[in-house]
């Protein structure tokens, strides 16, 4: 239309602040469209309705005393059409109305120049402080401070030394400080910094649409991907990076496993931190199974079993692993018991409750079952649809939906086990070579298999009487 563009051909407008310190620090434009600029020499409210833009000065009744007690560094509204100011001098807050009231370290603050406010979905006000991250319940009713918590560098922040807020979209405050950033999460607190490449001061934040975090600073601008791998180490509480084996627990924690010479440490995931737990291996064992994936198994009955040089220990019923620390075994199956040597390789139990278990010796290999109903262990043998086993060890076992039990070997070939018997398939049957370290059933039934010469292999259908392996 004639009048939109007669509104492109109208040249910008320069609006000139009044005063030799009125230099604009921070810019906001409010829902009813009002725009207002906090300056080094206060606030002032800028009028766009006439074609010539006015400035009109804010009184915000600041004091006089510090060079930096009236200058303004952050804006933001609330629910009713106020404003929040953070000045040199203290935290604001102008009704719509126009009245204003002070808070200050009087109020429970830890200082009163405040770097940045943000108001939170929630009507959280937090402000960013020389002494900490400063979280604000504000009253409903009065919008006034119901409570005030300050989080600092003992909480996890990275610094105490706050530099800029932004909030989420998922209700996390994201924190730029003189040393790296923080994610807070309710009362959580995780850091980023030189450990994880993140080098200097972060100014700013801004959250783009994929939910990643663009961080300005001294280094220059750095990308934080949320929706990324995450990457834990000792420095995030675990025992060691290395991990034999990843499980869950009976009340829903990730424990990351590793076996030494003498001990078994779990690492079981607290929030966003591990914490390892030492398993003493009692006098006897003379050291724990190094098979992996399957190395270390909580039963349906919540019962813990651990493969070990000296035969298949078995452990009470522990909701958590960190039980296990002071625990002795309720049972130790042996060759006494029908084992062909005490060397456990792998442990993995079945739906119907029965533990099975690889063995692995310079003597011979070998595959074993418990059965839960008698206590007994039933050993295989070669000839039973099994490859020789004093050369082939079972290295994974994994079941299907129609509770086929699937076992793996480490010279690329797979026993599948149904109706008491076994069927064997091998490189003919498009098996691919080379120790197979993983089976996984998908959520479509499939079967997938990864070796380590012949890479990666999938088994469409798993009921078939002849199942063939395609290869990708």
């Amino acid at each position: 239309s004639g009048a939109n563009a007669a509104e492109a051909r109208r040249p910008p407008a320069v609006v000139r602040l009044p005063g030799d310190r009125a230099t604009p620090n921070r810019l906001f434009e409010d829902r009813s469209g009002t725009l207002w600029c906090g300056t080094a020499d206060g606030l002032f409210r800028v009028d766009r309705d006439s074609e010539s833009p006015s400035v009109h000065f804010v009184n915000l009744g600041m004091p006089s005393e510090l060079w930096d007690d009236p200058i303004v560094t952050s804006l933001a509204e609330d629910g009713r059409g106020g404003l929040w100011v953070g000045a040199g001098s203290g935290l604001y807050h102008r009704t719509a109305e126009g009245s204003v009231e002070r808070f200050t370290s009087a109020h429970g603050l830890p200082d009163n120049r405040m770097r940045d406010i943000a108001l939170a979905p929630d009507g959280t006000l937090w402000l960013a402080t020389r002494a900490g991250l400063v979280r604000l319940r504000l009253d409903p009713a009065t919008l006034r401070p119901a409570s005030v918590k300050t989080i600092s560098h003992a909480d996890g922040l990275a610094s105490n030394d706050v530099l800029a807020l932004h909030p989420s979209g998922d209700g996390r405050m994201w924190v730029g400080t003189f040393s790296g950033v923080s994610d807070v999460d309710g009362g959580s607190v995780s850091s980023y910094g030189e450990a994880q490449g993140l080098h200097g001061s972060v100014f700013s934040l801004e959250e783009d649409r994929n939910g990643d975090f663009w961080l300005g600073g001294d280094s220059g601008v750095d990308r934080l991907t949320r929706n990324g791998l995450v990457t834990y180490d000792v420095t995030d509480g675990m025992a060691d990076p290395i991990v034999d084996t990843l499980l869950e627990d009976r009340t829903g924690t990730l424990c990351a496993v590793r076996t030494s010479q003498r001990s078994v440490f779990v690492s079981r995931l607290n929030g966003r931190r591990f914490e390892a737990i030492e398993i003493p291996l009692p006098s006897g064992a003379a050291y724990p199974g190094w098979g992996w994936n399957q190395s270390f198994l909580q039963d349906h009955l919540g019962e813990w079993w651990l493969p070990t040089g000296r035969g298949l220990w078995r452990f009470g019923s522990a909701p958590s692993a960190s039980v296990l620390a002071s625990a002795r075994p309720k049972r130790i199956y042996t060759t006494a018991d029908g084992l062909p040597v005490d060397d456990i390789f792998v442990v993995y139990e079945d739906s119907r409750g029965d533990v099975w278990f690889s063995l692995a010796s310079p003597l011979t290999n070998g595959l074993c079952r418990w059965r839960r109903e008698t206590d007994r262990i039933e050993s295989f043998h070669d000839g039973e649809g099994l490859p020789p086993l004093r050369t082939f060890l079972p290295t994974v076992f994994a079941e299907d939906r129609a509770g086929t039990l699937w076992i793996a070997f480490n010279r690329g070939c797979i026993a599948r086990f149904r109706g008491g018997r076994f069927d064997l398939l091998t490189k003919t049957n498009g098996v691919p070579q080379g120790w197979i370290t993983s089976l996984l059933i998908d959520q479509a039934g499939r079967i997938w298999i990864a070796a380590g010469v012949g890479g990666l292999g999938v088994i469409d259908d798993s009921g078939a009487a002849h199942p063939r392996v395609r290869r990708h």
